[in-house]
């Protein structure tokens, strides 16, 4: 839907008579006082209406011309005024008839350096009798523009009515052009706005197809290292029971039968975590014997590797507070199983913290567990807890994630501020 065209003229002439000619002109109001007064006689006469001969001859009911708004103005000042408030209501003027000689305000160069600069796109038609400035001399004050014409007095209504038809209609098809010319940009923001959008959605697919597979591969590889687990497992078990459980191959059962059921609840624990099943019962707990507990549970494997393992208290925990002590063990007993796989040497120290929060009867608790294997770099800490990034290990890491999380805290990988691979996992408590 096109809008209507814009026909509003402006003059501005000091002299009263130069607004009643314009007005004749431009919006034919003598001649529709004519009309109307010749059509009133005829129609007093005949009784009510002309007589049929003179039909042809006789004009309809007048009519104004319409097509034109003519707004007046008699000083510079005043015209720019009412320029400026129509550019502030959105109703602006299509071009503007400029007397030059004004007295005592502005005359019609300064007025319509002034109209342009409220007005950039004011079509301007310069009125003069006199020689008061050159063409020259305008162009030197308003510069070179196709929006400036000159009409010489006296006035031929004829050049008037061309002039103002031909202004208007120019403003308008400038407009129409501009408009044109922001639907093309704003449809070709669009369009690239929706290419960026494709390219977004083919990025986002492609780099899901990539995880995807990377996933797989992984899972794939996991669950290779899981059977052969396994079933190592139960080749230990077998020869165990087939040497009639003889006392050097007793012990050897035990640790595989031990680490197969590790293996088969672990399994069962990360389904639980992710189906929501696995629950957390927090109870009055001494933390210091969840955390000395579960170093005692991995004694024995760090020995076989000469490894040390032991408790650190940095500052002593407080006597009881509300925690799991089975699943906060269970998230302990991942990280150590985890440092005592990876190091080689050296020893594995669980450090256990606990940060009082503003009352003091919220904390949070905090277990560190530092040992000598290698720390992940940060590419690999961003996956490190993922469930098929670190083989069977992974399957621990990710359960102890899961743990954190369902516990309201959170599990890293990195390093000491030593250089000392340290797995962290803190949770929020309250104490008893």
């Amino acid at each position: 839907m096109t809008s209507p065209e814009n026909r509003r003229i402006l003059l501005i002439d000091d002299s009263p008579s130069i607004h009643e000619d314009f007005r004749k002109v431009l919006l034919g109001e003598a001649n529709v006082e004519k009309e109307e007064a010749l059509f009133d006689a005829k129609a007093a006469f005949f009784g009510g209406g002309a007589p049929a001969a003179d039909d042809a001859a006789a004009p309809a009911t007048p009519t104004k011309r319409d097509s034109f708004v003519l707004t007046s103005a008699h000083q510079g000042q005043e015209g720019f005024e009412i320029v400026k408030q129509s550019v502030a209501n959105g109703e602006r003027f299509a071009m503007a008839f400029v007397d030059v000689r004004m007295p005592p305000g502005w005359d019609g160069i300064e007025t319509i350096a002034q109209l342009w600069k409220v007005d950039p796109e004011l079509e301007i038609v310069v009125c003069t009798a006199y020689s008061d400035y050159s063409w020259n001399e305008t162009i030197d004050k308003l510069g070179q523009s196709d929006q400036l014409l000159i009409l010489k007095k006296p006035f031929d209504p004829v050049e008037i009515e061309q002039l103002a038809n031909a202004l208007t209609r120019k403003w308008n098809s400038a407009r129409a052009e501009e408009l044109m010319i922001d639907d093309l940009r704003k449809a070709e923001g669009e369009a690239r706005a929706y290419a960026a959008s494709l390219e977004t959605s083919n990025r986002a697919l492609q780099s899901a197809v990539a995880s995807s597979e990377q996933t797989a591969e992984l899972k794939s590889r996991f669950l290779g290292e899981l059977s052969s687990q396994v079933s190592q497992n139960l080749s230990g078990l077998v020869e165990g029971l087939s040497q009639n459980a003889l006392p050097a191959s007793i012990e050897s059962t035990l640790d595989a039968s031990r680490d197969l059921v590790r293996t088969l609840n672990l399994v069962l624990d990360l389904q639980a975590l992710e189906n929501g099943g696995l629950e957390i019962m927090p109870c009055p707990s001494s933390p210091t014997e969840v955390f000395e507990a579960s170093v005692a549970r991995h004694v024995e494997a760090a020995e076989r590797k000469g490894l040390t393992i032991a408790c650190e208290f940095p500052m002593s925990l407080p006597p009881s507070m509300e925690i799991d002590p089975a699943r906060f063990g269970q998230a302990l007993d991942s990280l150590l199983d985890r440092a005592v796989r990876a190091s080689t040497s050296g020893a594995i120290r669980l450090r256990g913290l606990f940060v009082a929060g503003d009352d003091y009867q919220n904390g949070q608790l905090r277990a560190e567990v530092l040992h000598s294997g290698a720390a992940p770099t940060r590419e690999e800490a961003a996956n490190y807890f993922e469930p098929f990034a670190q083989g069977t290990d992974g399957m621990g890491l990710a359960f102890c994630r899961g743990l954190a999380h369902a516990m309201g805290g959170e599990v890293r990988a990195g390093a000491s501020e030593d250089g000392t691979a340290c797995l962290t996992f803190e949770t929020n408590v309250r104490l008893a």
